[in-house]
């Protein structure tokens, strides 16, 4: 059975995955794929801290009608709570077990502050074999400086690129340049970099990006970005390219994106638009419009984009949020707009299950015996009961003592 789906994994190696105490724990996600006709689900375990140690995903077997093993992380913490370790396998359908795939190994100078991060990949013979390393390094203050990738070849760790940053005294990036290693001569090759200005509160106002010429040992010209903003939030952004064959050579534009924002700060339109060098115009292109609750969670994000025949913006995709009363997430849609019809379909659905929600926090399901019983449902007094974590709730979702 082959199906076609893009793996979302929720969890992230060498970043800790907690949840606060008065947060609902995600137990599990289900995924299903309307358009490609696949279906997911993703099983979640937490140690004492409240930290993921393990993420299952599994797949949907139409034809058995099951939860068949997919793909598993494990994570390990040290005592500040930052993964150490995460290792990732697939499932063997032919051996009915898991297979190692590769492992990432974290060291940390300081709580959160990622030092080296060391990926393994399993090889055949039943062990780990070095793949690739990073390294991270900060200055006093403890911004990152720089950024090293090197490779596993020939029985050494050899370079493979460099990130270099400078910062100013209040933490922002001014600029940063990107090498490669040459191995041919054994030494660093400029290959990009970018520089960064702020206004006094930190913002972004411009990124200027530079290409290496090794014919002429400079840094040329490529592409430009400025930002406006009112009252910190962002306004607009303007991108242009630097061309040769107009005379004399300059920036010319090329996209731009405007912003507004509702009485809270959310942002509630983004237009972006296209240069039109033949009139010297913005062209519209492509807007969202978004929606939120009285709490400031997103409802929707509307897209739409500009009909240059009819002067109109045709809808083309919808996404949807929906939450529990405690703020957390239930649901996440995405459907697009079928012209045919003239309505939005569905393309996929996430579903999300909690500890402490009652029946959201119901589906458990899965081949893997390890996770099996972890909900339970009880009659008590004529009444249908769930049992969950030393706690029992109602099927309204309240916790009955």
């Amino acid at each position: 059975m082959k199906k076609i789906f893009t793996l979302f994994i929720t969890a992230l190696c060498c970043a800790a995955i907690a949840f606060a105490d008065n947060v609902p724990t995600l137990d599990s996600l289900i995924r299903d794929d309307v358009k490609h006709g696949t279906k997911l689900k993703y099983v979640y375990k937490y140690n004492n801290q409240n930290l993921r140690i393990e993420e299952i995903i599994l797949q949907w077997d139409a034809e058995t009608s099951r939860w068949q093993n997919y793909y598993k992380i494990v994570n390990s913490y040290d005592a500040n709570g930052d993964v150490i370790s995460s290792i990732e396998s697939r499932w063997s359908t032919e051996y009915q077990n898991w297979a190692n795939y590769y492992k990432n190994e974290c060291t940390y100078s300081g709580k959160g502050k990622l030092s080296v991060k060391t990926r393994f990949d399993w090889n055949t013979a039943g062990g780990w074999d070095n793949s690739s390393k990073e390294e991270y390094t900060y200055d006093n203050k403890g911004y990152l400086i720089s950024y090293l990738k090197q490779i596993w070849e020939e029985n050494s760790w050899q370079n493979n690129s460099i990130e270099v940053y400078t910062v100013d005294s209040k933490g922002n990036r001014t600029n940063q340049v990107f090498k490669y290693w040459d191995t041919n001569t054994n030494n660093w090759i400029n290959s990009k970099e970018s520089i960064y200005s702020y206004d006094a509160n930190s913002n972004k106002t411009s990124e200027y990006i530079y290409y290496w010429d090794q014919s002429t040992n400079e840094w040329r010209n490529s592409d430009k970005y400025e930002y406006t903003y009112e009252n910190n939030l962002l306004q607009t952004e303007i991108r242009s390219t630097w061309s040769t064959k107009v005379s004399p050579a300059q920036y010319i534009y090329y996209s731009k994106s405007e912003y507004s924002y509702d009485e809270h700060g959310n942002v509630i339109t983004a237009v972006s638009f296209d240069w039109n060098t033949t009139i010297g115009a913005w062209s519209k292109r492509y807007k969202n419009e978004y929606t939120y609750d009285a709490d400031n969670h997103q409802l929707t994000e509307l897209g739409s984009s500009w009909n240059s025949e009819t002067g109109t913006w045709d809808e083309a995709r919808l996404e949807e949020w929906t939450y529990a009363k405690e703020g957390v997430r239930l649901t996440f849609t995405t459907k697009y707009f079928n012209s045919d019809t003239q309505q939005f379909e569905i393309l996929e659905t996430y579903t999300y299950y909690y500890s402490g929600l009652g029946p959201q926090g119901i589906e458990q399901p899965t081949s893997d015996s390890s996770l099996k019983g972890r909900a339970n449902k009880v009659v008590r007094d004529g009444q249908l009961l769930i049992e969950r974590n030393g706690k029992t709730y109602n099927a309204q979702g309240a916790e009955v003592k």
